[in-house]
C-alpha cells in the first residue's frame, strides 16, 4: 500500500514535470493496477484495536479526544455524526461503547475534557456546548447543552480553566470566538469574545495561536485579560490555509498545519511572539491533505487524511523526520477521506486516531520504536590496586537518530573519588562516541577496591544513565504534567523490569532556581500518579521525576509548569448542593490571609463557624459536616454562608436534604 501510494506521488511530480517522460502515462497506469490493494499499511507502529460499530454512510466519525479516569480507565470520546460515542479502551483489545450521547446530526464534532467532564460542540447541529458527567467512566451521562453564547462552534479548546470555542454562530449577536469561564464546570460564564474568524485556537500561558483558513495565516494573541483580546501578530504566507496549530513544550516553536493538497505542516519560530519565522517544513506526500497536528514531548502526532497518523520526531525542530506511521485509509492518496483526529496523551501511551469512515483506532508504536534515541553501554567493573593512580572507564554513547545531538555529561562513583569527564559532547546522527570517565586513586589505597562509576547523559532526544556493569534499565515512556483544580496533577509511566529495586521520587524547584530542587513525593516504581497540592501560585515551577535506586539517584526527565493567581478572590459555591451530609464551600484566594466562615439558617442564626488561620493563594475549602457548633445535627432546609478573608467577603446558599 506505501509504494502504490509513493508511486501514485511519483506520478503527480511527473506529470506535472516540464520535462519528456520516459514513463508513459498508459505505462504508469498498468504498474498502478498491479500493485496489491487493500492491505493496512504501517511502519514502526502497531494496531492495538478497533471500534467502528456507528459506521452509517461516509463521513460517519468525526474527531477525537481521551480521558484517564482517577481509577485507571482509559475512554476514547469519539465524535460521531448523530452525537458523541465514548469508548472504554482500557483494554485496547477490546475496545467497548459505554455510553451514547444522541444529538442533532452535525458535519463536524470537537471534543476536550475538564476535570470529570467531556465538552462537545459540532457544526449545522445546533446543540450548543453538550456537557458530559465522565465521573462514573462506566456510565457517563448527558447534563445538558448549553445554548447561552452560541448555538455551534466549529472547535474548542480548554486550558487553565478557561474553554475558547472558535467558528461561534447564533444566537444573535454571538462573536466568532467566546471565551468561558469554567469555574463552575456545569454553568459556564462568558468572560470575553473575540471577532477574528478562526478555524482553531491554541493556548497556553494566556497567549493565543489562532488559526485562521478564511484569513489565510494564524495569529498570536494576548489572552491574559479575557475580557478584551488583544493580538500581538497575524502571520500569513504563501498557500496558507492554516487549519490548526500546536506549540512545543518548551514554547519556542509552533507546528501549523494547512488544510489543502500539498499543505505542509510548518514549524514556526515564535519566540518573538511578534516576529514570527518558518525554521523547517514536512510533507508526507504532496498529493495529500494535511489535517490535525498535536505535539506531546519531542514527537508531532498529525492525522494525515489519506496517509493516516503520522509520526514525526521534533527533538531538533529544523530537522523534522519521520519515525513512525498508521495508514488507516486504503484507498488512493488526496482528498478528504481517512484519519479525522488524533490524541496522544493517554497514560498507557496508546494513540487514538478516528477515522472518517472506519470509526476508532487504538495504536501504539512498536516495540524498540519509542526509545528516546540514543543508547548508553557501561564499560566492566573494574577493581583500583594500591599504588595505582588512575583508572580509566569507556562509555559508549550511540545516537540513533539521523540528526547530531549534544548531550550533557554528569557521571559519579561509589566512593566520592575524584573524576575527570568531558562536560559535553556532540554524537552524528547514526554515530557512536566513546565518552572517557577518569577517577583518581588515593595514594593512601591499602587493598584491591571495587569502584562502581555512573554516568548520566541528557539531551533533547532524553535522559539515560549506565552503571559499570549493570545498565539502568527504568525508561520513562511518559510524562505529563497538568495544572488541576486541587493542584498540579503529575502522571508517568515507566519500562521496569522485574529486578528492579527502589523508590520513584518527585523532585520540585522554582523555574528561577532549578538548583533549589526539594523532595515532596516518594513511592513504589509501579505508582503512576501524583498530586501536588503545596505548589504556590504565580510561580513557574520544574517537576523532576527520579529513580532512587541502591546504586543511587537517576534523574529521569522534568517538566515545567506556570501556576497562575487569580487576579481576585472569588467564590466558587458549594459541592454538592443539594447536600447530605457533608458539603464543600469552595472559594479562590487573591492574597494570603486568615479566612472566616460562618453558616446561618433562613433567620440569620449564626449557627457555626470555621476558621483558619493562614491560607495560601489559590483554590481553598471550607468542608461542613451538616452540624452546628455544638456538633447537633441540623435539620432539611436552606442554609446560607459567609467566606470573609481581610476586606474581601462573599454569600452563598446552599441545601441540605436528609
Amino acid at each position: 500500500m506505501r509504494a502504490l501510494k509513493q508511486l501514485r506521488q511519483d506520478s503527480v511530480h511527473l506529470l506535472s514535470s516540464a520535462k519528456v517522460l520516459v514513463l508513459s502515462i498508459s505505462t504508469m497506469l498498468l504498474v498502478l493496477a498491479a500493485l496489491p490493494v487493500g492491505a493496512q499499511d504501517a511502519w514502526n507502529v502497531e494496531l492495538l484495536g478497533r471500534f467502528g460499530e456507528r459506521a452509517v454512510g461516509r463521513s460517519t466519525y468525526k474527531d477525537v479526544w481521551g480521558y484517564a479516569a482517577q481509577n485507571g480507565t482509559e475512554l476514547a470520546i469519539l465524535g460521531v455524526a448523530g452525537g458523541v460515542s465514548i469508548i472504554d479502551v482500557t483494554n485496547p483489545a477490546n475496545p467497548r461503547e459505554v455510553g451514547f450521547i444522541t444529538l442533532p446530526t452535525a458535519t463536524h464534532r470537537d471534543m476536550r475534557t475538564y476535570e470529570t467532564y467531556a465538552y462537545a460542540v459540532d457544526e449545522y447541529g445546533g446543540a450548543g456546548l453538550t456537557i458530559i458527567d465522565l465521573s462514573n467512566p462506566t456510565a457517563p451521562i448527558l447534563v445538558k447543552n448549553w445554548t447561552e453564547a452560541f448555538d455551534t462552534s466549529h472547535n474548542i479548546h480548554i486550558t487553565d480553566g478557561y474553554l475558547y470555542a472558535v467558528g461561534c454562530r447564533g444566537p444573535v449577536g454571538t462573536r466568532s470566538t467566546i471565551i468561558l469561564d469554567l469555574a463552575d464546570p456545569l454553568n459556564p460564564v462568558q468572560v470575553g469574545a473575540a471577532d477574528r474568524v478562526l478555524h482553531d485556537l491554541f493556548v497556553r500561558d494566556d497567549i493565543g495561536y489562532g488559526s485562521s483558513i478564511v484569513d489565510k495565516g494564524f495569529v498570536i494573541m494576548n489572552l491574559s485579560d479575557k475580557t478584551a483580546p488583544s493580538e500581538i501578530s497575524f502571520t500569513t504566507y504563501g498557500g496558507a490555509k492554516t487549519h490548526n496549530a500546536w506549540l512545543t513544550d518548551d514554547g519556542h516553536y509552533l507546528l501549523t498545519t494547512d488544510e489543502v493538497a500539498g499543505g505542509d505542516l510548518i514549524i514556526w519560530d515564535v519566540q518573538a511572539l511578534n516576529n514570527p519565522f518558518a525554521v523547517a517544513s514536512w510533507t508526507a506526500n504532496p498529493a495529500a491533505i494535511i489535517h490535525n497536528v498535536i505535539v506531546k514531548g519531542d514527537s508531532a502526532y498529525i492525522s494525515y487524511y489519506t496517509e493516516g497518523l503520522q509520526i514525526i520526531d521534533i527533538s531538533d525542530p529544523t530537522q523534522p523526520f519521520q519515525v513512525g506511521y498508521y495508514d488507516t485509509w486504503s484507498g488512493s492518496s488526496g482528498g478528504f477521506n481517512g484519519a479525522w483526529g488524533v490524541y496522544p496523551y493517554l497514560p498507557s501511551g496508546n494513540i487514538l486516531v478516528s477515522d472518517i469512515t472506519s470509526g476508532l483506532y487504538v495504536l501504539r508504536p512498536s516495540e524498540g520504536s519509542t526509545v528516546v534515541g540514543f543508547e548508553l553501554t557501561p564499560p566492566e567493573l573494574l577493581s583500583a590496586s594500591p599504588g595505582q593512580t588512575r583508572l580509566l572507564y569507556f562509555f559508549e554513547l550511540q545516537n540513533s537518530r539521523s540528526n547530531a545531538l549534544t548531550f550533557i555529561v554528569t557521571s559519579t562513583n561509589t566512593l566520592g573519588w575524584p573524576s575527570e569527564f568531558p562536560g559535553s559532547i556532540i554524537v552524528n546522527g547514526n554515530a557512536t562516541e566513546l565518552v572517557l570517565v577518569t577517577i583518581d586513586v588515593p595514594t593512601s589505597l591499602a587493598m584491591e577496591t571495587v569502584v562502581h562509576v555512573q554516568m548520566c547523559v541528557e539531551s533533547t532526544a532524553g535522559f539515560r544513565c549506565a552503571t559499570t556493569d549493570v545498565t539502568t534499565p527504568i525508561v520513562l515512556q511518559a510524562f505529563d504534567v497538568q495544572v488541576a483544580a486541587a493542584g498540579v496533577f503529575l502522571r508517568w509511566k515507566l519500562h521496569t523490569d522485574s529486578g528492579d529495586e527502589g523508590d520513584i521520587v518527585v523532585l520540585r524547584a522554582p523555574a528561577a532556581t532549578p538548583q533549589q530542587r526539594i523532595e515532596i513525593y516518594r513511592g513504589a516504581l509501579a505508582a503512576g500518579e501524583f498530586l501536588d497540592k503545596s505548589a504556590q501560585l504565580g510561580r513557574t515551577w520544574i517537576y523532576t521525576l527520579a529513580w532512587d535506586s541502591p546504586r543511587g539517584l537517576s534523574l529521569l526527565g522534568d517538566r515545567q509548569v506556570r501556576l497562575l493567581a487569580p487576579l481576585q478572590s472569588r467564590l466558587i459555591g458549594n459541592a454538592p448542593n443539594p447536600f447530605n451530609p457533608n458539603t464543600s464551600i469552595r472559594f479562590e484566594l487573591a492574597q494570603p490571609g486568615a479566612v472566616v466562615l460562618q453558616v446561618f439558617d433562613s433567620r440569620g442564626r449564626l449557627l457555626r463557624k470555621l476558621e483558619a488561620a493562614l491560607l495560601p493563594v489559590g483554590p481553598q475549602q471550607f468542608l461542613w459536616d451538616g452540624r452546628d457548633q455544638r456538633g447537633n445535627s441540623l435539620p432539611s432546609g436552606v442554609y446560607f454562608y459567609q467566606v470573609r478573608s481581610g476586606r474581601w467577603q462573599a454569600l452563598g446558599r446552599m441545601t441540605l436534604v436528609r
